[in-house]
Formats: structure tokens, C-alpha cells, sequence
């Protein structure tokens, strides 16, 4: 049934859907995002995974001495899971692991290597989960210090692999936002000014948040963002999927922003699916980013532990979806049209800063 799904959505919807003016368009602009091995054009990312996971290292940061982990390994262990997702007619992994939880771009470049999927990877920094992951000079690190840091991944690769990010990812934990927090956004939004890296940003704890939270802290970042002269489309706000009030997701959209429901898997497809006609019904389905949050071979567990495998969107979620009307242009729009312009290389800054 799956198969059958993905056949008809890639060979009948996908180019009757605008895939086609897409790809078209993206060739004579020289659109592109920036994965492990290199630039690629937006046209070529085709049916992509927003918000995924391959490797990371879930110790809190002032519990992690060193390991030396078999990286041959881990690509062995997390290739079947890669290739399964590819079977399924996904062309593009966003890996959104933060450098400072495992981030590692030479497994994810031997898996793309190895794969033929394409796989981006991050800079950034993560302060979510009441900042135990966080390391102690991050704690008193200034704007241009992390932004410094973060331009120069981009500039020069990432602990000299040459590998360059697809995109800036950091954490907070939701509520107003802290000192810390605060510095993280604004280098996040001279780090964009400088590369055109989108900003994506983990809101909330590891917990079940309290209602209006999440979405306090996405508009006091977007204010930031704002008042450095960045538009709302440079920002993407991760697990907006956790913040009940639903209106808040409308507010956010109206200002630009990128609203991502992951955390998609077999218990939470109703959700998704009323999340996903919501923003349709209200016209910003061209706005919404669809995934997992899947993956996860975490270091210092016996084999990786359990990885949770990157299927569900097509054997559960698209099926729902169309069960409840979603045409193929509407599939197309959310995982192949959004992706590519929500992670697009592109500076998006406003007329004039207004601070």
C-alpha cells in the first residue's frame, strides 16, 4: 500500500502538483541548500524529511567523558534505516542534531557517501532541556563570539572537515526568554545576516509544556529576529506541534514564520492531521513543515540503542492525509515545496533593521 502511495504521489502527483515549476525555477536562480557533501539545488532535494536525527549524544554535558565510538559502526547500524526511508521516496534528510549534542558531519557524510540520500547538518547551539547539555564557556559566551564561531563553520567547515552547516539550530526551553537564550537568538540572527542560514529553533522543555509557553518564547525570538532586521521566513519554529493553543501557530505564521509539527509516529497521527488541516483551512498550509524528530543512535548506549526508524509520514500520516482530502499538490507542498524553501541558502532580512 505504501509503495503504491509513493508511486502515485512521485510519478502521477508530484509533477502535475507544481514540482515541476519548482525545480524549473530553482534552476535558473541557483537555489540551493547546503548539505554534507556540497551545495545542492533546491530542485534536487525532492520529497524531504524537515526534522530528523541520525547520531547524538544524550549525556548532560558535565557527563561525558570522552568516547571513542566505531563511526564505520555507526553508519553500518543507521544505513538500513536510511535506505528504508529512501525506498519510501525520501531524497533528503534535514539532520538537525546541535553541535553541542552529538553533532557528527563525518558520519553524516559517509551515510549520504554510502547512501545516495541527501543530508544536511548544523551549527548553532542548544540551551533547551534547563541547559544541561550546555557547555560551561557557552554560559558566558557574547553575540559576536558565538556568531564569530558559527560564521566561521560556514566559512571555513565544521572542526576542519571542510564540511559547511544547511543550517543554524538552537534550543530554549519556552517561557520568556533567559540571558542565555537571548544571546543564542541574537547570534542566530547575525549568523543569518552574514550566511543566509535558516534558524531553527527547538522550543520547549524536555516536558510536557505548560500551555502558552512555546509560543511566548517563538514570538520574544521573532521579536529578537525583528529587531535585527531579519524577516520572519529566516525562522523556523521546531515542536510547535506541543503548543495547544493552536492560534498561537496562526500568529506565528502571520509574522513569516515556519511552523513545524515533527514528532510524527503512530500515537500522534490524529493530531498531525488536525494540526495540518488547521493551517490549511486558514490558508498558511505553504508554511508548515512535516516530520519525524526520528532517529537518534545515541553514543555511550549499547548499540546505539533504540533507533526509531523514519516511516510513519508515509505509512500512517499520508495515507490519514488523503483519507481526509489531501490531494497530491498538498502532499507536494508540504514535503517537497516547503522544505526547499524554508532551508533555501538565503539571506532574508528585512528593508531596514527596526531597533
Amino acid at each position: 500500500m505504501t509503495n503504491l502511495i509513493n508511486r502515485r504521489f512521485f510519478l502521477a502527483g508530484g509533477a502535475a502538483a507544481g514540482v515541476i515549476g519548482v525545480s524549473a525555477q530553482a534552476s535558473a536562480t541557483g537555489a540551493h541548500i547546503m548539505t554534507v557533501l556540497g551545495p545542492l539545488p533546491v530542485a534536487d532535494m525532492g520529497f524531504t524529511l524537515s526534522h530528523e536525527h541520525i547520531v547524538a549524544d544524550l549525556r548532560p554535558w558535565s557527563e561525558r567523558p570522552p568516547v571513542h565510538e566505531d563511526r564505520d559502526k555507526i553508519v553500518s547500524a543507521v544505513m538500513p534505516y536510511v535506505a528504508q526511508a529512501k525506498s519510501l521516496g525520501c531524497r533528503t534528510i534535514i539532520d538537525c542534531t546541535a553541535s553541542n549534542l552529538g553533532r557528527d558531519p563525518r558520519v553524516l557524510r559517509a551515510v549520504a557517501a554510502k547512501s545516495g540520500m541527501h543530508i544536511t547538518t548544523t551549527t548553532g547551539l542548544y540551551a533547551a532541556a534547563d541547559q544541561q547539555f550546555l557547555p560551561d564557556d557557552a554560559k558566558t559566551a557574547t553575540v559576536d563570539g558565538l556568531a564569530r564561531a558559527w560564521i566561521g563553520e560556514w566559512e571555513k567547515g565544521i572542526d576542519g572537515t571542510g564540511i559547511k552547516p544547511g543550517l543554524i539550530k538552537v534550543g530554549f526551553n519556552g517561557g520568556p526568554l533567559t540571558a542565555i537564550e537571548t544571546t543564542l537568538i541574537d547570534a542566530a540572527a547575525v549568523t543569518h545576516a552574514r550566511t543566509g542560514l535558516a534558524i531553527g529553533a527547538h522550543v520547549g522543555p524536555w516536558r510536557v509544556p505548560q500551555p502558552g509557553s512555546t509560543a511566548l518564547s517563538a514570538m520574544q525570538q521573532l521579536d529578537r529576529l525583528r529587531a535585527h532586521g531579519l524577516d520572519g521566513s529566516a525562522y523556523i519554529w521546531y515542536h510547535a506541534q506541543n503548543e495547544v493553543q493552536t492560534d498561537q501557530h496562526l500568529q506565528a505564521a502571520a509574522r513569516g514564520a515556519w511552523i513545524s509539527f515533527d514528532g510524527v509516529g503512530p500515537g500522534s497521527i490524529d493530531l498531525h492531521v488536525d494540526l495540518v488541516l488547521r493551517m490549511k483551512a486558514a490558508g498558511r498550509l505553504g508554511q508548515v513543515l512535516v516530520s519525524h524528530d526520528a532517529g537518534w543512535y545515541t553514543i555511550a548506549t549499547k548499540d546505539g540503542g533504540v533507533f526509531k526508524p523514519y516511516t510513519p509520514i508515509f505509512t500512517d500520516l499520508i495515507p490519514a492525509l488523503k483519507s481526509k482530502g489531501f490531494g497530491d499538490a498538498d502532499l507536494a507542498q508540504l514535503f517537497v515545496k516547503n522544505p526547499a524553501q524554508a532551508y533555501q541558502v538565503r539571506k532574508r532580512l528585512l528593508m531596514a533593521p527596526t531597533r
